[in-house]
Formats: structure tokens, C-alpha cells, sequence
């Protein structure tokens, strides 16, 4: 008994110093910025200047590295997710709901009503009229899409007992859309489309928060209908879709380390022809695809796989002088739409202007004059003024 305590005490005293001796080889060798599976930044080598010692940041610091580069860490969060959705089956495991059919983001216990948020909806509305008068000095028109996020379009795979934030969202989009009307902006709103049109669950990932190439698809037709309402020459094309056979490793079943018991495929467009274009992406010529395929049936596929994931700036010209010209403004909700849109303008130009800060919008309208200047956000932004909400 006496042997087996002290090589239980002696395992146990290996673990702890052989672990950070482990971690730091690691470090040394393998160092990496990234976490394909939370999908964000690992955190970076502290500062060790005197005054961020003696403010205690340098110890902080010290502590997030090593929790973010320790040996082996992808290997030991897959083992407490597979204990956790498989032994103990929570329904909640690395902050996400997992649900008969869906992953969705949890939330809290159901308690709260949709707030009011009228002056908030008539900034953003006033906001939104300046660049529709803008796109109008041009010669262009204006329109801005509303999209549901996919907690929005699927809140009724939450359990009874979880918030579904339902409420929150309608309030929003009531007076967002009230505000639009009163400030005479074009407001197109998808939300009513895709449950008029199969259901709206057919059109969102299971494991992502985006929609699938399904709802990118039934926007480009829908936008494609409504502009031409509005005397714009943009003739939609037909596009048949194909699911990749490769593991999706969506917003939410990365944080389940590729553990997901929800299936999801990544689509893939399939056309009866492509036209030739020229790329730039962030003022370097790419000609990069607008999909990234993969290599083998067996590696991974993001979302992020659509424009080769989000860029402040993206050009596209196809150089076919009879078509308009098109500028998209938005945040991830464009990539997927942008894949086909690109298919019936001259030149397709977007911003996402979390990263795009050389022009205001007003003032890249004014200079590109654009034939379509097309806003396109997900409904848990409608009110947000960061990033593709400061836009003036």
C-alpha cells in the first residue's frame, strides 16, 4: 500500500512539472495564433515591461498563454467534450444548446420581453437614409436585406426552459421596420419569404450560425426580383447545389471539437457556366476562387470556405460593359450571397467595415458610383452600431 502511494505521489509531482516542461517545448516549436476550433485568436507571449510586472498584468498574461498553448490542449477538451455529450449527455457543453436537430448558441432562463427600442431603430433608420441619398446622388438605388440569424430562424429547436431571445428579436425588427418605413428607406426582409417558401428552417445551417447556400440563393433571386422592380438590369442564373461529403466544422460544432451529434453538410454551387473574372482582395490582385474546395473527401470544411472568409474590401469584374455595377456591404452574411451575386453585375465590389476604414461609405458611393449600393445584415444587428453599423 505504502509502494503504491508514493508512486501514485510520484506520478502526480512528474505531471506538474513535466506538463509546463512539455508546454514550453511546444511553445518553442510548435507555436501557433490560432484555434481552428473556437475558431479566435490563442493568446500571445505576455508583456514583461516593469510596469505591466508591477500592475500584475504580466502574471495574467502568464496564466491566459499557458492555458491557451499547454500540451496536448486540443486533445484534453476533446476528451471533456466527448465525457460531456456522451456520459453525462448535457444539454449544454462548451456554450452550446444541443438540441434534437440544431446546435444553437445557450442562453439563459426564459424571463425577459422585447424591450422598446424605438430611438434606436430611428438613428439607424436616419443613419441608413443618408447612404440611400448617397447611392441616389450616384445614380444608383439603394436597398437594405434583413436576414435572421440562425438562432432567430430556428428559436423554436430551443428547449421550453431556455430564452430563446424571440421576443428581444421581434421588438427589434418591429421598429427597425417601423423606423424604415417612417424615413422612406427600402427595407427587404427575408425572414417572411423563406417561410412563405418551404419552411424556414430548409435554409440554415444545423451547426452554424449563418444560413446555408439554400437561403444565399433564395436572397440573390429575391433581391434580384426586387431590383429589377426598381428599373435595375440584373437577370438572375440557375445553380443547382451539391453537399460536400467533408465534416463541417460550423461555428458550433467547432466549440464541440468535431464531436457533433448533429449532421451538417457545407454546399457547394454547381453552374451551367462560368464567366471569366478578375480578383482583388484587399487591394491585391487574387483571381482567388469563391469557394474553396478541398482537397480530399476527408479534410474539414468552414463557412469560411465562401470569398475565402471575410475581407475589408473585395473586387470582382467580369468586365461586361451591358451589366450594372454592384457594391455589398455587410458583415459574414455576405460571403455565401456573394459567391453568386457576382454571376449577373460587370464588377461586384464589398466592404465589411469591421475591417474597412480607409473611406466612409458615403464617401466610397460618391467616388465608385455603383448602379446597387445593397446592405445585408443579419437580424441580430439591426440595431448595432459597430462596425457595418457606422457606416456614414
Amino acid at each position: 500500500m505504502k509502494k503504491t502511494k508514493i508512486a501514485l505521489l510520484a506520478a502526480f509531482l512528474l505531471a506538474i512539472f513535466l506538463i509546463p516542461v512539455l508546454t514550453a517545448v511546444q511553445c518553442l516549436t510548435e507555436r501557433t495564433g490560432w484555434s481552428d476550433y473556437e475558431n479566435r485568436a490563442l493568446a500571445s507571449l505576455p508583456d514583461f515591461s516593469a510596469s505591466a510586472i508591477l500592475s500584475g498584468k504580466t502574471a495574467a498574461g502568464i496564466e491566459s498563454f499557458l492555458s491557451d498553448h499547454i500540451v496536448s490542449r486540443d486533445a484534453w477538451l476533446r476528451a471533456y467534450t466527448a465525457i460531456a455529450l456522451d456520459v453525462r449527455r448535457s444539454p449544454v457543453v462548451n456554450g452550446v444548446a444541443v438540441t434534437e436537430r440544431a446546435l444553437l448558441p445557450a442562453t439563459g432562463i426564459a424571463d425577459g420581453e422585447g424591450a422598446d427600442c424605438g430611438a434606436e431603430a430611428a438613428r439607424m433608420a436616419a443613419s441608413l437614409a443618408a447612404v440611400q441619398k448617397a447611392a441616389e446622388d450616384a445614380g444608383g438605388v439603394f436597398l437594405y436585406v434583413g436576414i435572421p440569424e440562425q438562432r432567430s430562424a430556428l428559436r423554436g429547436d430551443y428547449p421550453d426552459y431556455m430564452e430563446n431571445d424571440a421576443r428581444k428579436w421581434d421588438a427589434q425588427e418591429a421598429a427597425f421596420s417601423a423606423a424604415m418605413e417612417q424615413a422612406g428607406v427600402p427595407l427587404l426582409l427575408m425572414r417572411p419569404v423563406m417561410v412563405q417558401t418551404g419552411g424556414i428552417a430548409g435554409y440554415y445551417a444545423l451547426t452554424d450560425h449563418h444560413y446555408n447556400l439554400r437561403g444565399a440563393y433564395l436572397t440573390y433571386e429575391t433581391v434580384l426580383a426586387a431590383l429589377r422592380e426598381k428599373g435595375v438590369d440584373a437577370q438572375s442564373v440557375q445553380m443547382d447545389f451539391a453537399a460536400l461529403p467533408n465534416p463541417f466544422y460550423g461555428t458550433y460544432s467547432r466549440k464541440l471539437y468535431g464531436l457533433s451529434p448533429v449532421a451538417d453538410s457545407l454546399l457547394t454551387g454547381v453552374y451551367a457556366s462560368e464567366p471569366s473574372y478578375a480578383r482583388w482582395d484587399n487591394g491585391v490582385r487574387t483571381d482567388a476562387p469563391m469557394q474553396t474546395l478541398p482537397a480530399d473527401s476527408a479534410s474539414p470544411v468552414f463557412y469560411g470556405d465562401y470569398m475565402q472568409g471575410d475581407q475589408a474590401e473585395t473586387i470582382i469584374r467580369t468586365n461586361r460593359d451591358g451589366l450594372p455595377k454592384l457594391l455589398i456591404v455587410g458583415d459574414s452574411f455576405t460571403n455565401a450571397f456573394e459567391t453568386i451575386a457576382w454571376r449577373s453585375f460587370s464588377e461586384t465590389r464589398s466592404l465589411d467595415f469591421r475591417h474597412y476604414t480607409e473611406k466612409t461609405l458615403t464617401q466610397y458611393v460618391a467616388d465608385y458610383r455603383p448602379d446597387v449600393v445593397l446592405i445585408l445584415r443579419d437580424d441580430a444587428s439591426y440595431l448595432s452600431f459597430e462596425g457595418n453599423g457606422a457606416l456614414q
